[in-house]
């Protein structure tokens, strides 16, 4: 994250002290919408920076301080389908870091007129907390601890030594032919591995007598094995030189590390769990070391995980070490994008003390090996040509001189040389001989890589077409189980909105019944009140009736009186039975037939308040049977039709 540079002492020529000071990003912030606080970084790319920026902003950098000596390591984190691949190695239209820092160093290498080069890389692959290298057909590889560096190194890893940049586009090809991929809930094209691409750059000023550094298609068995034995080689000592003290060769790493996404195991399958779990164990203990580190731990566990093991080096001080954190935009993988953003700005506190890397071991640097050999090669070249020169000028004494007493002694001498020279020569052929031997067995090795790589490219080729056919079956289904899905959507979305229809009809004759009950309920209350104020007015005739009633019978009792008086005063039989007959008769009649018509008329308003009372009682439950029943039947339609919807 931050990054330190070699300042030069005050005497101009690397003879001063070295110190080394920060060099400024520009710092850029990432915070959350509505958010106060925020995590700031070096730099900040959105999702339509292509890589040439980042390349630019990053990569260039890089190679420059792989030149001057220093170890340099870009790795990139984040979660699956977030990027981190295409960011690395890139597409065709569009490369990634990786292609284009090759394209770089060997550019360089190519402007650089003073110096000897020798490149190697090699790639590995980290799958189930188990070491694999995908240069030498996924051969599994073990852990030893360097103790001279206090780092880990992959026992028997292959080193491929490379003369160019297609040269090294090939091994990444090859590399990333051999990984393992596969298809995820969130990515269909996702990496199921942590990968390290290294490439390790040496050099030297040139040595005395001209040449170039070794190089070619050959490979090496780790960095201290040497392929090749005979005679004790002479070395020749590097002179002076802008990138490293004389006698001395700059071996610089370069490590592109692509970590595999980080994902809840709920968001894999079940025949991914296994391959998930193990990378957020190693990914865990990844951030395990780098919160160690940002806290000045006593004790830093880089023992918990292979990945750790292999990035001791990146992580424990000598190395300029860059992290690029990936986000994926989608509000779904919020969480996991605040987990990306913490674990980078815990990585912005570790403080590294990278140093120049240069050494005089043969067994670090295979360059001084190779110039070795060639000064051994050109020694024994150059005495043999001083041995046919030799046996041309005692050829021409021979033809000058053909008598006299020098010529046994200068005989003996021819004969020594000659004996001198088969030796030289049958040494060289032996030389020749081991070197045809082992261009031999180059040559067959290489005509066995390239045989299995033309059955790799054919097992592929095949593995492609059976993809892509099984790519148009699914999207052939998947367009069918479209239409089906659509059509049968249609259809009940038709049959829905008939529905819908027809209840809404439903409701509204049911509303227009409601609105006729109503208005028939309330012409019953208006005909209750008239039969109520009828009735009232059948009482008070009733009353009225009851009050002649009342008077008739007081009539009665009047008369009933005066009869009793006229009988007891008895005046003259004659004229009183006249009077009474003439006079009693007639009212009694008269009030009789008036208590009579009250009675009829009193009888007659009891019958008609009771059928009113009848009437009402009628008219009363077919309003309460009239307004439930349409009720219920509303409601419960309702109900159906919710139940449709839902």
């Amino acid at each position: 994250a931050r990054r330190r540079r070699e300042r030069e002492g005050d005497g101009g020529d690397g003879g001063g002290e070295e110190g080394y000071a920060y060099e400024p990003y520009d710092e850029r912030t990432v915070q959350e919408t509505g958010s106060t606080k925020g995590s700031k970084f070096n730099h900040v790319w959105g999702p339509d920076t292509q890589n040439e920026y980042i390349y630019q902003s990053i990569g260039q950098r890089c190679v420059s301080d792989v030149f001057q000596g220093y170890n340099v390591c870009v790795f990139m984190y984040g979660q699956t389908g977030s990027g981190k691949t295409h960011t690395m190695t890139g597409n065709p239209s569009d490369p990634g870091l990786i292609p284009r820092c090759c394209d770089e160093l060997f550019r360089t290498i190519g402007a650089d007129k003073t110096r000897q080069y020798l490149v190697r890389a090699s790639y590995l692959e980290i799958y189930n907390e188990r070491i694999f290298d995908l240069l030498q057909s996924k051969r599994e590889l073990q852990l030893r601890l360097n103790g001279d560096k206090d780092e880990f190194v992959a026992v028997g890893v292959k080193e491929t030594i490379v003369k160019s940049s297609r040269d090294l586009t090939a091994l990444l090809e090859k590399g990333q032919a051999a990984k393992i991929m596969g298809v995820s809930n969130l990515n269909d094209h996702s990496s199921r591995s942590h990968c390290l691409f290294s490439v390790i750059v040496e050099s030297a000023v040139h040595a005395t007598g001209g040449g170039a550094a070794a190089g070619g298609a050959e490979s090496t068995e780790g960095s201290a094995e040497e392929q090749k034995g005979g005679e004790e080689k002479e070395a020749t000592p590097a002179e002076g030189g802008d990138a490293g003290a004389p006698g001395l060769v700059t071996v610089a790493r370069l490590q592109l590390v692509d970590l595999a996404g980080s994902e809840t195991v709920s968001s894999t399958n079940s025949a991914q769990r296994r391959e998930t779990g193990n990378i957020n164990q190693s990914l865990g203990s990844l951030k395990t070391v780098i919160k160690a580190k940002a806290e000045r731990a006593q004790h830093i566990p880089y023992r918990n995980s292979e990945l750790t093991k292999l990035l001791k080096g990146s992580l424990g001080g000598n190395s300029l070490t860059h992290m690029i954190c990936c986000l994926n935009p989608s509000m779904e993988q919020k969480r996991e994008s605040k987990f990306t953003l913490s674990f980078g700005s815990l990585a912005q506190k570790i403080v590294n003390l990278p140093l120049k890397n240069e050494t005089s071991d043969d067994k670090e640097a295979l360059l001084r090996k190779y110039q070795a050999e060639l000064a051994q090669m050109r020694s024994k070249l150059a005495r043999l040509s001083e041995a046919e020169a030799e046996v041309n000028r005692l050829r021409d004494m021979q033809a000058a001189v053909l008598t006299g007493p020098e010529v046994a002694e200068k005989e003996a001498e021819l004969k020594a040389v000659r004996k001198k020279l088969a030796n030289e020569r049958r040494a060289l052929a032996q030389e020749k001989r081991r070197s045809s031997e082992l261009q031999l067995n180059i040559e067959v090795e290489l005509e066995k890589h390239n045989q299995r790589d033309e059955d790799l490219a054919a097992t592929l080729a095949a593995q492609e077409q059976e993809l892509a056919e099984m790519r148009r079956s699914l999207e052939a289904r998947y367009v069918q189980a479209h239409a089906d899905l659509a059509q049968a959507f249609d259809e009940e979305k038709a049959a829905f909105q008939l529905q819908q229809q027809t209840v809404s009809q439903q409701a509204k004759e049911w509303e227009a019944e409601r609105t006729r009950l109503l208005q028939e309920a309330q012409q019953h209350r208006t005909e209750q009140q008239q039969m109520e104020q009828q009735r009232q007015i059948i009482q008070v005739a009733n009353e009225r009736v009851r009050q002649q009633i009342a008077l008739v019978q007081a009539k009665e009792a009047e008369l009933a009186a005066r009869e009793s008086a006229l009988a007891g005063a008895a005046p003259p039989v004659g004229s009183l039975a006249g009077a009474a007959a003439g006079v009693a008769p007639e009212v009694v009649s008269q009030l009789q037939r008036q208590l009579r018509e009250l009675q009829a008329k009193y009888d007659e308003s009891q019958s008609m308040q009771l059928a009113l009372r009848l009437q009402l009682e009628e008219y009363e439950g077919r309003l309460r049977q009239g307004m439930s029943t349409p009720r219920s039947r509303l409601n419960a339609a309702l109900r159906t039709a919710e139940a449709d919807v839902s």
